[in-house]
Parts: C-alpha cells; sequence; structure tokens
C-alpha cells in the first residue's frame, strides 16, 4: 500500500511540474469569493439588459401540470445563429399580470437570414402554482408583437 502511495505521490508531482507557468496560474482559484460573485451577478444583470428582443412571437402555449405551468413561447429572430434565448421578466406593479420579454444573443458572425422555420426558437418557463393562483394575464413581447395569455 506504501507503494501505491508513493507512485500516486511521484506521478502527480510530475504531471504539474510539466504544466507551462501560464497554465499554472490560471488554475488559481479566487480567494474572495464574495467580491467574484458580485461581479458576476452585476454583469449578468448588465448582460441580460443588453440582449435584444426577439423580432417576432409565434405561438404562446400554456400547459397545466400538478406543480403549476409550463409556458411554452415560440418566437422568430430576424436571421439564423441567435442563441440562449430566455423570457426575462419585466417588472410591473399590477401582481395580477406576468409580462415577459422574450431575448436572445444574436450571432457572433454574420448569418443569412433563412427561413421562418430554420430561425424559429422555442423557450419554456415554469410557473408555480402558488404564483398562478394570483395571475389573470400573462403577456409576452417580442419586437413587432406581443401575445397575451389567460393562465
Amino acid at each position: 500500500m506504501f507503494k501505491n502511495i508513493v507512485l500516486f505521490a511521484f506521478i502527480s508531482t510530475t504531471a504539474c511540474s510539466s504544466l507551462s507557468e501560464d497554465s499554472k496560474r490560471s488554475m488559481a482559484l479566487p480567494i474572495d469569493n464574495k467580491l467574484v460573485n458580485t461581479t458576476t451577478q452585476n454583469n449578468l444583470a448588465s448582460l441580460i439588459e443588453q440582449t435584444p428582443v426577439i423580432e417576432k412571437l409565434e405561438a404562446v402555449k400554456l400547459n397545466r401540470i400538478p406543480e403549476g405551468a409550463i409556458l411554452e413561447v415560440t418566437g422568430i429572430p430576424i436571421a439564423n445563429g441567435y442563441w440562449g434565448a430566455k423570457l426575462v421578466e419585466v417588472k410591473n406593479k399590477d401582481n395580477s399580470k406576468i409580462i415577459y420579454e422574450l431575448k436572445a444573443n444574436p450571432p457572433n458572425l454574420r448569418h443569412s437570414k433563412g427561413t421562418e422555420k430554420s430561425r424559429r426558437l422555442i423557450v419554456v418557463e415554469i410557473i408555480t402554482a402558488k404564483r398562478l393562483k394570483k395571475i389573470k394575464l400573462i403577456t409576452i413581447i417580442g419586437k413587432k408583437n406581443r401575445i397575451s395569455i389567460k393562465p
């Protein structure tokens, strides 16, 4: 057993010593997790605000489940290559309404427009039963249109 431990230590040391100084630095973990988490949250909020709203909404479905409902939204961006689609809730003062914007990140490279079918994005959001009891209207916003649905 002692031989296995020594052999493991030797292999580990040899493997680490073959790494360049740059790769060793990139493996270092942050010391102050609070600072990193705060910075990451602020950057994430900023990125979500900058994400463009999808050009056109095609369909909205609300499928009931025992835990609440699954909101399914289909949108069509202006070109192929949009990614990371998400429903972003818009703050409003009326607690009986939920308002979402359908957003997606644009492609990094220029893509062809393509057909509507090839550009279609589908996003789902789960709404809990507790929250759904208070809701009278759910609205999803795109650039060119909006669709509302009653639960």
